[in-house]
């Protein structure tokens, strides 16, 4: 039976009217910005039809550009000013978005990064604003004012709205010509400032949406290694903000970001606000659906890496804890370029699952990805094999870029591959002459080649795997084809450096270059043999420029491999 909290009993004392909300979130958000394919999912009936009862909407920039300030000031942008025009387009097009969530029948959030304020803020209030670095200074009381104003609008503007969601960690005003702005806090430069400047930022969002205005304020704690991860930093600055239960904090079911081998999050289950759990369902790391990637799973039960580690360590443990606000998804987006999909199978696999469990987590994911499976179309004489290629996945794909052994994944970037880049020495040459240096470079070796091996028992799987639409059963083969060829070529450039880097065996280093070749050959053939594919990795890496959006490519895998058949002049 569902239940539904009666927002409206918190807010009734300061005389507002609350919205009603389910008392577990299970949310989505899609943010497909860079993929020219176009995904179900901006299709808030499907986000519904999927089983969720909530949104997060972000339309590729921070809801907060949409605000004119003509009440605090209207000089911010003047009648006629090519500023306010721009404003005002974007607000159509935040409009058009939130009333169709609501349309669907889903609770409705805008997200949005603080500080993002208009350039002429700066112009006009300088120092009452900006600190002497020139960076806005969230402690100003002029600064302060200005977001109270801020959010009063939003909801004025978009009063279909149910509430706000919103992020410190990230700010980026690449996308928005008219706006400026920088995260709140410098965790480097000053530590303790920065638990005050997150409690006083949390309790004015408690007072401006969650008291006076009866919605729901989710605060994100992502940052990189500070608030998101660390229990004792997380406690200092959730203590100095009374609960409300309107009032949710946004944590990542691990203390990164959506990688392999990391920590569960060890701050999920702490102190006394409600939380909700960021999931991945389009894996960054691990080909963007391009590739079968089920990771539903081993977020509920556990990845086989956090075996052993104490409770909390799967969502299925954390749903049992009175804080549990239930869980919010990514069912597109993550990255910044490709691979890029043709066919969503995988992200909405594991969207599916996801929405379905935490909308009762009594129930098994077993449970849950029979139900996704039949609602995918995947034919009941072949579910057994999809349930084993899918939970094969995360297995192959572990074995394929990082490393069982916990001792010997010291060291290794956990970047080395992401979104269609595959990095070579300039990642790894410090981590494999670690692990030539200690033994250990074969075990590392020994996982690459068993990720090929379950790759090739997924490829027979998907072979079996039927669907009721024709092009959906094609697709799970192309995928797992792809991840075959793809790791194939991972495993003889991995084997390729080692030996090169160890310089003992030149037979076996001649070899390794001879795979390299045979495996690129084959993976760059398979768009041409099965058009469903995704777009492909390329064996260069890059290095992301955040603020640009811009990824500058460096010397990858390929020229690793180059490198060590020229004669080992190295090519970082």
């Amino acid at each position: 039976m569902r239940i539904f909290f009666l927002l409206a009993v918190a807010a009734t004392a300061l005389g507002v009217a609350g919205v009603e909300t389910p008392a577990r979130l299970v949310m989505d958000s899609n943010v497909n910005r860079f993929d020219p394919n176009p995904s179900r999912f901006s299709d808030f009936r499907h986000v519904r039809a999927c089983g969720f009862n909530a949104t997060a909407v972000q339309p590729g920039m921070p809801a907060a550009v949409t605000a004119l300030f003509d009440r605090y000031d209207p000089r911010v942008f003047p009648a006629g000013s090519e500023g306010r025009a721009w404003v005002e387009a974007e607000r159509r097009r935040f409009a058009g978005r939130y009333r169709a969530a609501k349309a669907a029948g889903l609770t409705t959030l805008a997200m949005t990064d603080i500080i993002v304020l208009p350039r002429r803020m700066k112009e006009l209030y300088g120092e009452a604003i900006c600190g002497a670095d020139g960076r806005i200074d969230f402690m100003k009381p002029k600064t302060q004012e200005i977001c109270r104003a801020l959010i009063g609008e939003l909801f004025e503007t978009f009063p279909e709205l149910d509430g706000l969601v919103v992020r410190t960690g990230e700010t980026y005003t690449f996308n928005i010509p008219h706006h400026g702005g920088n995260g709140p806090v410098d965790y480097k430069r000053q530590y303790e400032r920065s638990k005050e400047i997150h409690a006083a930022l949390m309790n004015l969002l408690k007072e401006e949406i969650c008291e006076r205005r009866g919605r729901i304020c989710v605060y994100r704690t992502w940052d990189f290694g500070y608030f998101h991860k660390r229990p004792d930093y997380y406690l200092d600055v959730t203590g100095r903000v009374r609960p409300h239960p309107n009032f949710i904090i946004s944590i990542k079911h691990v203390g990164s970001d959506f990688f392999r081998g990391v920590d569960f999050n060890r701050t999920l289950g702490l102190g006394a606000h409600r939380q909700i759990v960021e999931v991945q369902c389009q894996r960054e790391y691990e080909g963007k659906g391009a590739m079968p990637s089920y990771v539903a799973s081993s977020v509920i039960d556990g990845f086989e890496e956090h075996e052993g580690t104490p409770d909390p360590h799967t969502l299925k443990a954390f749903a049992k804890s009175p804080l549990f606000a239930g869980v919010w998804t990514w069912s597109r987006g993550g990255g910044w370029v490709g691979p890029y999909i043709r066919n969503e199978l995988w992200c909405e696999l594991n969207a599916r699952v996801m929405a379905l469990w935490a909308a009762d987590p009594s129930r098994s994911e077993e449970d849950a990805f029979e139900e996704a499976a039949a609602a995918l179309g995947v034919l009941p004489e072949s579910r057994a094999a999809f349930r084993r290629l899918a939970l094969l996945s995360p297995r192959a794909i572990f074995r394929g870029k990082s490393a069982t052994r916990k001792e010997t994944r010291k060291g290794l970037s956990v970047i080395w591959t992401r979104d269609q880049f595959l990095g070579g020495l300039g990642h790894l040459e410090g981590y494999l002459k670690d692990r030539i240096a200690d033994g250990t470079v074969e075990s590392v070796l020994a996982d690459r080649r068993e990720s090929v091996r379950i790759w090739e028992e997924m490829v027979r799987l998907a072979g079996d795997v039927k669907c009721r639409d024709e092009r959906d059963a094609h697709y799970v083969l192309t995928s797992a084809m792809y991840g075959l060829r793809l790791y194939r070529m991972i495993e003889a450039g991995w084997d390729v450096m080692a030996t090169g880097l160890a310089g003992r065996d030149q037979a076996r280093l001649a070899e390794g270059v001879r795979r390299y070749d045979r495996a690129k050959a084959e993976y760059m053939a398979l768009p041409g043999e099965r058009p469903d594919s995704a777009t492909l990795y390329t064996d260069d890496s890059v290095r992301i420029d955040v603020a640009k959006a811009a990824a500058n490519p460096v010397p990858g895998l390929g020229a690793a491999v180059r490198s060590f058949a020229r004669g080992g002049e190295k090519l970082k």
